[in-house]
């Protein structure tokens, strides 16, 4: 797990408020492929609530990438090349 995963499992095991649980996101860069997909656009959307650096990719444009891109995600709808130059790495 990583260290905001550790954080927000923490939180909601013991019982702490939603304030420490948005303190605990705020700042924290997380990076989506298939950022408009139904479950990812989501918790995209979730995170950016909390404060959270928000960006991504996707291979078009959406309803729900626009939405994203409105509340602060930083979205490029160039996913393929993104994911090729993944896989070189």
């Amino acid at each position: 797990m990583t260290n905001v995963q550790n954080k927000v499992q923490a939180a909601f095991e013991n019982g702490t408020t939603a304030v420490e649980v948005k303190n605990a996101l705020a700042g924290k860069r997380l990076h989506f492929i298939g950022a408009g997909g139904v479950g990812m656009s989501g918790l995209a959307q979730l995170l950016l609530k909390n404060d959270a650096i928000v960006s991504g990719s996707d291979e078009m444009k959406s309803g729900a990438v626009e939405n994203l891109i409105q509340a602060g995600a930083d979205i490029n709808l160039r996913q393929r090349i993104s994911m090729q130059i993944l896989m070189q790495w």
